[in-house]
């Protein structure tokens, strides 16, 4: 999650995860019915899953903010920023925070990749043993898991580079 939404009142998520959410429902829903049930559909799906998303967001963000403890919050874009790229903080208190902030991403892309391997080889085979000749959607759909499943272990190596460079300039400064 970026920095300003970690410190965004719960109202702006709601906002920033239902809006897309509802668009993309209406438009899914376009092609059966008329523009006053897409409409309606896309208001109340928005709505719902702003409301559940950004409820299922409070536990992470508090973590978060518990896990950078004294950072103010007009810190927390040089955090969030050193913690994922860019130049190493040369504040001993802001690269401390951005390398907690990375072991914490870190251990969450662990928790993706070991979530989407599974399914990712599922798909895959789902595809290779019960694909239709005349569908495309599974092959869609493997190539999507497997390219998320990719970015889950980019990620994971990523992470373990930035701490790793943020360990080091603990050293040396």
């Amino acid at each position: 999650m970026r920095a300003y939404l970690h410190t965004a009142p719960r109202w702006v998520l709601c906002l920033v995860y239902g809006v897309p959410f509802g668009a993309v429902m209406s438009v899914g829903i376009l092609s059966d019915n008329g523009p006053l049930e897409m409409i309606v559909f896309g208001l109340v799906g928005g709505l719902l899953y702003g409301v559940l998303a950004s409820a299922a967001a409070a536990k992470p963000r508090r973590e978060v903010q518990d896990l950078l403890g004294e950072i103010s919050r007009d810190q927390y874009p040089t955090v969030f920023r050193a913690a994922r790229r860019g130049p190493v903080p040369t504040d001993p208190a802001t690269r401390t925070a951005a390398r907690k902030l990375a072991g914490h991403d870190l251990v969450q892309a662990r928790i993706g990749t070991f979530i989407a391997l599974p399914f990712a080889a599922l798909m895959i085979a789902a595809t290779v043993v019960g694909r239709d000749p005349e569908s495309p959607w599974f092959a869609v759909l493997s190539a999507l898991t497997a390219a998320v499943t990719a970015y889950q272990v980019y990620l994971w190596r990523t992470f373990k580079r930035r701490i790793e460079s943020l360990a080091l300039t603990d050293d040396f400064v």
